[in-house]
């Protein structure tokens, strides 16, 4: 479960990304974030955040497969992931974009997910 930390980016991290759009889209498995965190991140951001919750892995599919898009999502399991992947589905996170990125986690993020992931498909 240690490359979950690959996965999950910091909501503070992204809220600049977010200020240049009108809403910042979240999709992760239900009871993942306290709603207070969400909303504590509004208030201190000032970004609005959409944060829609799956309860399985083919749920979060469906949605994808429907079209639906969204700004960060929290695939857990290795074969969705890895497809995800594949298909070219995920796009990096273009951390030149990002002012808070310099918070430091970003070092944990990569040693963690050269170590633990397949190469992402170029």
């Amino acid at each position: 479960m240690e490359w979950i930390k690959a996965v999950i980016v910091p909501l503070a991290a992204i809220s600049s990304l977010a200020q240049a759009q009108d809403v910042l889209k979240v999709y992760n498995w239900a009871d993942y974030i306290d709603p207070a965190v969400v909303a504590d991140f509004e208030r201190q951001s000032g970004v609005k955040v959409d944060y829609r919750q799956f309860a399985t892995s083919g749920e979060m599919l469906e949605s994808l497969d429907r079209g639906e898009l969204f700004d960060v999502i929290v695939p857990t399991s290795d074969s969705v992931l890895v497809k995800l992947l594949q298909e070219q589905r995920l796009q990096p996170v273009r951390t030149d974009t990002l002012t808070n990125y310099a918070c430091g986690f970003h070092g944990h993020l990569a040693t963690h997910s050269m170590s633990i992931w397949p190469p992402i498909p170029r």
